[in-house]
């Protein structure tokens, strides 16, 4: 996974990390036709399946902010050891918009010389792209498709990953079974079925929209289902399919150690400063040493001994909470729940954008995401709908 740089020996950061909705592996269900974390019989709602590492960045070593006074003055339960997300809201993103304790972080964060900085994954997204991407490279090298330069393969690639994801979320159950059948992601000798296989569940999704009430959005989605079937078809003497790198069949994501890995990749002269119950250490050591150009630093502390690391969890979470509402609703539904929400809600989510846009401001790597355009768009309708 290559990233360039975007920091130097004399201009760096100290990040602080925690994490949201980390669980640990994903993958198809061997006897039903879903994922692992669907089964969690604890969940009230179905699980969210964005993982977000996020926290507080500030310039070089050292910062002014007093995360401990900023914890007092939050008045968490005697019994509270530390603070966390969960003990100062809960609920859907809409409702942790609600605590008053989350507006007083927002403003303390503003007010600060502290920034913050997100990865949010799309485990879904995530385990099925590579479909897409191969299935392009493929085309591109035989000469079945012209892409004219880069801007044009990102944009083609973007579209049809984005695509594909919304015909595994048509019928999930459909689609999980179709690929299991194949033993996804070892698919090897299997190409051509595997392809023929998908593309036909984009053809039955044609065949199922022109039979319903036509509408401009239906023959957008007809178009685009057509469009995914045909580079599918075209792809169907494909050697072979790097897909995923796991060689379990059903495994999707095994670990995230190397998204931890990778936010080092981007800020290598930086100090990155990690919560030692993540269980990633001995993981983060082995991959450290595979860097060719030495290693990245970074530490593993006890979240009781560090303050930041604390109100890292609460970003992690109101972020998680936030891409999670992103990801689940229409940008319709997300409009007008937004157009519902009281002025506390207004005011903690403007609080909210600002503190992006200050950070966004500093360094535009800070905030990281690997979602679907649709996703991608949404974000910036629903947070930033005066830029167009």
């Amino acid at each position: 996974m290559f990233s360039p740089t975007f920091d130097s020996p004399t201009a760096f950061y100290t990040f602080f990390y925690d994490e949201s909705n980390n669980h640990r592996k994903f993958y198809i269900n061997e006897n039903t036709d879903n994922y692992n974390v669907d089964k969690d019989p604890s969940r009230k709602q179905k699980v969210a399946t964005n993982f977000m590492l996020a926290g507080l960045a500030y310039k070089g070593d050292s910062c002014t902010a007093n995360a401990a006074d900023l914890i007092t003055s939050l008045k968490l339960q005697k019994s509270a050891d530390e603070l966390k997300f969960g003990q100062i809201a809960s609920g859907t993103f809409d409702a942790v918009l609600k605590s008053p304790q989350i507006t007083k972080i927002l403003k303390w964060i503003l007010a600060s010389d502290l920034y913050v900085h997100y990865f949010n994954l799309s485990l879904e997204y995530w385990a099925f792209v590579d479909i897409i991407d191969d299935c392009v490279h493929h085309c591109v090298i035989n000469g079945k498709l012209t892409l004219h330069n880069e801007e044009h393969w990102r944009t083609f690639l973007a579209f049809h990953k984005d695509v594909l994801f919304r015909l595994v979320e048509f019928d999930k159950a459909k689609f999980l079974s179709t690929i299991k059948k194949f033993d996804y992601p070892q698919i090897d000798g299997k190409e051509r079925e595997f392809l023929e296989s998908i593309a036909d569940l984009a053809n039955s999704r044609v065949n199922l929209l022109l039979s319903s009430e036509q509408s401009k959005s239906t023959a957008e989605e007809i178009s685009s289902m057509s469009s995914l079937a045909e580079l599918l078809l075209m792809s169907t003497d494909i050697d072979e399919m790097g897909l995923t790198y796991n060689d379990e069949p059903g495994m999707l994501v095994d670990g995230l150690t190397v998204f931890y890995q990778h936010r080092g990749v981007m800020f290598p002269n930086s100090v990155h400063v990690f919560d030692d119950e993540f269980s990633i250490e001995d993981e983060m050591e082995v991959l450290n040493k595979t860097q060719a150009d030495g290693s990245f630093k970074y530490r593993f502390v006890d979240s009781l001994n560090s303050p930041l690391t604390q109100v890292s969890d609460v970003v992690a979470g109101l972020l998680g909470k936030y891409f999670e509402f992103i990801e689940r609703n229409d940008l319709d539904t997300l409009l007008e729940l937004k157009l519902k929400f009281n002025p506390f809600q207004a005011e903690t989510l403007r609080l909210m954008r600002a503190v992006i846009d200050k950070s966004d401001d500093e360094c535009a790597p800070f905030l990281h995401y690997i979602m679907t355009a649709s996703a991608h768009h949404k974000h910036a309708q629903f947070m930033f709908p005066d830029e167009g």
